[in-house]
């Protein structure tokens, strides 16, 4: 995980220094730039996602929902940092600066850290009691033979498919329900949400902090609720979360109903008020937060001990699938409002 840490810093430290050099004259290499150096982001974030999943499984399922907290919490820090760089400067470039160096300064004390956990003995005695005692497979404190290391290795191999094959049988309800939740919830965020329009008549905020307030700090803030409540209240239980998960589809004709590509649209405008767009929204990031929580936690629970390792890595690929596909479909929400329907 050390590795990704470094890599994310490396990547920030570099969209800094574009932020601050003049691309006018070279847009077509920036932008390729900035598309290879988001591809590498996403790719060190994905692999540090997994791994955090695979040995948070390990531990009891409150652990596993912490880890979801921590990502959403993330999200609402970067969202706060957005803002705050939109207050002290009007200038984009001067934002950009702004936000990337803060983001470039919790990089680097959470790989602070991980570093001072490493080393610290209470950590180690905890691991060794999850790891060790009761005989899980994952992460291995102590040395051990190579021969040893070797000999285990082979035999881990001749079952690797088997092994995956089971757990992922065993954990494919809520696979299927972790990619519906997040193809919801990027089908909408960003994308639409960016492109409702604030009711000047009626307007809650100034128009720039609009997007950054209902969008972007909503979502991740109150998605970071439904993960609390998600450790206080699991409801339902997991055969029955596919029904809730997909009831979650209603928000997609409601925030296209709003005022979104207002210049645009065909379709007509039947949720004018900007108090009612701000509810959906913190309503919409809610549920997506609580059912979140409860699939990933169900997922890696749904298995044996042995294999919680890898339902928990499906469980992260499923997040990414659900989101890259959920990204996609929210290109199709322009041209679907550019049809009239009356």
């Amino acid at each position: 995980m050390s590795v990704t840490f470094i890599v994310q810093i490396i990547l920030f430290v570099l969209m800094i220094v574009l932020a601050l050099i003049d691309s006018e004259t070279w847009p077509e290499t920036f932008f390729w730039i900035t598309m290879i150096t988001a591809v590498i982001f996403n790719i060190a974030n994905g692999i540090f996602q997994s791994c955090i999943y695979a040995i948070a499984s390990k531990f009891p399922m409150k652990y596993i929902n912490y880890v979801t907290i921590g990502f959403s919490l993330s999200g609402t820090i970067a969202s706060i940092f957005l803002i705050v760089s939109l207050l002290l400067s009007p200038h984009p470039k001067t934002v950009a600066i702004y936000y990337f160096a803060s983001a470039t300064l919790f990089m680097l004390m959470c790989f602070v850290n991980e570093i001072f956990l490493y080393k610290n003995a209470i950590h180690h005695k905890f691991f060794r009691f999850y790891f060790v005692e009761n005989n899980l497979d994952g992460i291995e404190l102590d040395r051990i033979d190579e021969k040893d290391q070797h000999s285990k290795s082979v035999e881990k191999n001749q079952q690797q498919w088997q092994q995956y094959w089971m757990a992922f049988r065993k954990c494919s309800p809520q696979l299927i329900n972790i990619i519906l939740i997040y193809l919801i919830s990027f089908i909408i965020f960003p994308s639409v949400q960016l492109s409702i329009k604030s009711n000047s008549d009626h307007s809650i905020v100034e128009q720039k902090f609009f997007a950054p307030i209902f969008c972007f700090l909503f979502f991740n803030t109150f998605a970071t609720i439904g993960n609390f409540f998600a450790e206080r209240v699991r409801w339902p239980k997991p055969s029955n979360l596919f029904y809730l998960v997909l009831l979650r589809i209603v928000w997609i004709p409601f925030f296209l109903f709003c005022r979104y590509l207002p210049e645009r649209r065909k379709w007509p405008i039947l949720i004018e008020t900007d108090l009612t767009y701000a509810i959906g929204s913190a309503l919409h990031a809610f549920t997506s937060g609580y059912t979140s929580s409860l699939a990933m936690m169900y997922s890696a629970k749904s298995v044996p001990s042995e294999q919680s390792t890898m339902a928990a890595m499906m469980a992260s690929a499923s997040v990414i699938i659900g989101i890259v596909i959920g990204v996609q479909c929210s290109m199709l929400m322009t041209i679907l409002i550019e049809q009239p329907i009356f």
